[in-house]
């Protein structure tokens, strides 16, 4: 665990530097990195203590039962996407959509190997009674040992959080404890919406033994492409920032996720001989790490073009201040 705390932590500082050199808006993008990790944590917690789905490894730093590491690990993984979308042509309903899917491409690869190593184990939902122990998830079921709901969850995460962030204008405050305020108020707004969306999902799925998840998956994912796809380059689109893309977040996060787990993946595969189900994750892994190549190269198409770009602003960084 302590090479993956290690790695973490230099990815955390990279997208530092690029907060604090991100001009007028390094407020805006410290407050966002600072208020996703702090968001992972409680999260975290909440997940634990409450619905009892899963429990960790041992991890150097520990925050009671969370390791410090998965809270880093949101708040990258936030600040990645969104200096992505931000420098794309996008509705802010598609922006949101964007980023949560983003969050998806990780996670689909990554949590079936991170359970392998014994990083976190899922329990299966609803099994406590009458005393007994929660058993383990089988790691044969559903998405190969991870519940469905996790995916569902991760969505909602990412995109509320972000979405709020934006709509509350936290980086347009005129103080740091405006910014403070209105970041904490993107903050409890969406662990609200996540609680009453995850209320929804195991109030239909609670002990089904059909494993119907996915469907929950499937049409969020489709609603979030139809988002995606009707608020692409239209007459309402702007970017926020055409100069968040440049620099290591928007690609360096989710190339480094993506590197770092199917190296671990490979080394699983090659000690199990190739074992089921190991082929097929291989394929969805590299798959995921194609999509994510395929959306940096393919930016430049949504990107804005220079004859659109604001002329009222002294530098590009402040495009969005009137898009918002």
């Amino acid at each position: 665990m302590a090479a993956f705390e290690a790695w973490e932590a230099v990815v955390f500082v990279l997208c530092l530097i690029h907060a604090v050199r991100s001009g007028p808006r390094a407020r805006e993008r410290v407050a966002l990195l600072l208020a996703g990790t702090i968001y992972g944590l409680t999260l975290e917690t909440l997940t634990i203590y409450q619905l009892h789905a899963y429990y960790y490894g041992t991890f150097l730093v520990m925050v009671k039962q969370v390791p410090l590491a998965i809270a880093v690990g949101w708040g990258i993984i936030l600040y990645g996407a969104v200096a992505f979308a931000d420098a794309l042509r996008l509705t802010p309903l598609a922006w949101s959509a964007l980023i949560g899917l983003l969050g998806l491409n990780i996670d689909l690869s990554m949590d079936a190997v991170a359970i392998r190593v014994h990083m976190w184990n899922w329990l299966i939902p609803f099994s406590y009674s009458a005393g007994k122990p929660y058993d383990n998830l089988p790691l044969t079921a559903q998405w190969f040992g991870v519940p469905y709901g996790n995916f569902y969850s991760w969505f909602i995460v990412l995109a509320s959080f972000a979405g709020l962030f934006r709509l509350l204008k936290a980086g347009d405050a005129k103080t740091i404890w405006g910014t403070v305020g209105r970041s904490a108020g993107a903050y409890f707004s969406s662990l609200l919406i996540l609680i009453g969306l995850d209320q929804i999902y195991y109030v239909v799925f609670a002990g089904s033994k059909a494993n119907y998840g996915w469907t929950m998956v499937a049409l969020e994912i489709a609603l979030a492409a139809i988002a995606l796809l009707t608020g692409l380059r239209g007459a309402k689109a702007a970017p926020r920032d055409p100069q968040a893309i440049k620099g290591f977040p928007s690609f360096g996060v989710p190339f480094a996720f993506h590197v770092y787990f199917t190296f671990m993946l490979l080394t699983l595969a090659i000690s199990a001989s190739f074992a089921a189900p190991y082929p097929i994750l291989l394929v969805i892994s590299g798959l995921m790490l194609l999509i994510g190549f395929a959306l940096h190269i393919g930016r430049h198409y949504f990107a804005p073009a220079q004859s659109v770009q604001s002329t009222h602003v002294a530098a590009p960084a402040e495009v969005t201040a009137a898009s918002e």
